[in-house]
């Protein structure tokens, strides 16, 4: 996935939760597809390039030979510059333990437990309801 975003691609099939070349999905592959297309969307975004992104007034009070990695703006940029994911731990293996050591298909299929419980079915007018249905119906068969 990443070579397709890489060229270019901005609508990917494959990242739909789709299994064994389009002939099953799974619910808690297209979780894990959306946490990989966010981090590419992440990795992807082009960076800012600002007065205040550049801060010239830290590098001139950091100096030459100093280092930039405990000072306050770095550590502020810290907080937002890394992609914050859902789905994946980024705990140690003891703490990872400590919590109930879940692994990652066990832990997508609480997210899309959670997801359906809170899913709330839009508006459809019955004739598309009911076209819906039929098209299923007929594909099902």
């Amino acid at each position: 996935m990443t070579a397709t975003i890489m060229s270019g691609a901005n609508f990917i099939l494959h990242a739909c939760g789709i299994l064994g070349s389009y002939q099953s999905m799974s619910f808690q592959k297209f979780i894990a597809d959306e946490e990989i297309c966010g981090m590419l969307r992440h990795m992807l975004k082009p960076i800012e390039v600002t007065e205040e992104r550049l801060d010239l007034d830290t590098i001139r009070s950091v100096g030459i030979g100093n280092e930039y990695l405990t000072h306050p703006d770095t550590l502020a940029h810290c907080r937002t510059e890394f992609y914050q994911t859902n789905v994946m731990s980024r705990d140690d293996y003891t703490t990872w333990q400590g919590k109930g050591g879940k692994n990652l298909p066990d832990h997508l299929l609480e997210i899309y437990e959670k997801r359906l419980q809170v899913y709330e079915k839009p508006d459809i007018a019955p004739d598309i309801q009911r076209d819906l249905e039929r098209y299923i119906q007929l594909k099902s068969r």
